[in-house]
C-alpha cells in the first residue's frame, strides 16, 4: 500500500512539472555601463498558481540582492512574459560568468538557468617584494641599518608598466623603477607604493611596508634577554650552599631512622 501511495505522489509531481514550462531570454554579454537584465516567459497546460523568483547570480564580488518572491495565476494555454532588471556593470567588476535564474518554489520546485558574460577589464594584480638578496630568494620585512634592500614585484601579467614611490621614515620620498635596490640609511618604517598598468587592464596601486633597525638594537635585545635569564637563576654560591644543606638534612634523617630502629 505504501509503494502505491509513493507511486501516485510521483505521478502527481511529474504531471505538475510537465504542466509548467519557462524560458529565459538574456543577452550573451554585458559591458561596462550596461544594466544586466533578462526577459522570461511562463506558461502552463492547466490553470494553476505559482510562486517564483527571478534573480541574477555572479561568481566574483557581486552580491545577490534579496529575493523578490512573486505569485502568478497561470491560465491554461496562455503565456506570461515578465522582465528582471538587475544592477549596472561597474568598472570594479571583474570579467566573469553570471547566471540568469528563474526559480519556481510552488507548486513544484524547479530552477531554470541561462549563462551570460560580464566583459570588463581585468585588474593588474601584483605582489610587492622586499628582499635581502638580488634574486629575492630571501624575503624579509626587517633589515639592518646600512644593509642593502632589494625591491621587486611578481605578477602573472607580463610586460606591465609600473611606477614606484618609496617614502622614508623622515617622510622624504624617492621615485623608483622596479626591480631595484636601496641602502638602508635610516631606521624606522619605509613605505613602498607601486602603480601598475597595461593596455586592456585596470590600473591598480599596491602598498607595502618594511622596517630598518640598528644593529645595536639586536645586541641590546640579546644582552637584555641574557641578563633576564641570569637574574632568574640563583647565583652559583647560593646553589653550593643549597646542595650542602640538603645533604646534611638527608644524613640527619638517615641517622634518626637507624637509632629508632635499634630502640625497637
Amino acid at each position: 500500500m505504501k509503494k502505491i501511495i509513493i507511486f501516485l505522489i510521483s505521478i502527481l509531481l511529474v504531471s505538475q512539472v510537465c504542466a509548467l514550462s519557462a524560458e529565459i531570454i538574456v543577452k550573451s554579454e554585458f559591458y561596462l555601463g550596461e544594466t544586466m537584465t533578462f526577459d522570461y516567459t511562463l506558461s502552463s497546460e492547466k490553470n494553476q498558481k505559482i510562486v517564483y523568483s527571478a534573480f541574477i547570480e555572479c561568481s566574483k564580488d557581486i552580491p545577490i540582492p534579496l529575493l523578490d518572491i512573486k505569485q502568478k495565476e497561470l491560465i491554461a494555454g496562455s503565456m506570461v512574459k515578465e522582465s528582471y532588471i538587475g544592477i549596472t556593470v561597474e568598472d570594479l567588476f571583474e570579467p566573469q560568468v553570471c547566471k540568469a535564474n528563474l526559480e519556481i518554489f510552488s507548486p513544484v520546485k524547479q530552477t531554470f538557468t541561462k549563462e551570460f558574460l560580464i566583459i570588463t577589464q581585468p585588474k593588474t594584480k601584483i605582489r610587492l617584494l622586499s628582499c635581502k638578496t638580488p634574486s629575492c630568494s630571501q624575503k624579509s620585512k626587517t633589515f639592518i641599518l646600512r644593509e642593502n634592500i632589494y625591491l621587486d614585484y611578481s605578477s602573472s601579467i607580463k610586460d606591465l608598466s609600473q611606477t614606484a614611490t618609496l617614502t622614508y621614515p623622515d617622510e622624504t620620498t624617492r621615485s623608483l623603477t622596479l626591480p631595484t635596490s636601496i641602502k638602508a640609511t635610516q631606521t624606522g618604517t619605509y613605505t613602498l607604493e607601486v602603480t601598475a598598468s597595461k593596455e586592456s587592464y585596470k590600473t591598480t596601486t599596491q602598498t607595502t611596508e618594511f622596517a630598518v633597525i640598528s644593529k645595536n638594537a639586536n645586541i641590546q635585545e640579546a644582552d637584555l634577554q641574557a641578563q633576564k635569564e641570569i637574574s632568574l637563576s640563583p647565583p652559583p654560591q647560593t646553589q653550593k650552599y643549597l646542595i650542602s644543606f640538603l645533604v646534611i638534612i638527608a644524613i640527619a634523617i638517615t641517622i634518626f631512622l637507624l637509632l629508632r630502629k635499634k630502640k625497637k
